[in-house]
């Protein structure tokens, strides 16, 4: 596997030294957010997407600021 997702979202610096041992590449929390930082890639935000979702309001869910 590449990448992780926390369970609930929670995570230690433990857990995230865990992760880059064992060969991921990254891990998505249960934050929101549409922009991200390299040097935070055990830390990567998301956006809800649901199934009632048009196009238009997945393309403003996902618009950068």
């Amino acid at each position: 596997m590449l990448f992780f997702s926390y369970p609930s979202g929670k995570y230690t610096p433990a857990v995230i030294a865990t992760l880059e041992a064992n060969g991921y590449l990254g891990a998505v929390t249960t934050q929101y957010g549409t922009t991200h930082k390299s040097s935070a890639l055990y830390e990567l935000r998301r956006v809800r997407i649901r199934g009632s979702d048009t196009l238009e309001t997945f393309a403003q869910k996902v618009a950068l600021p």
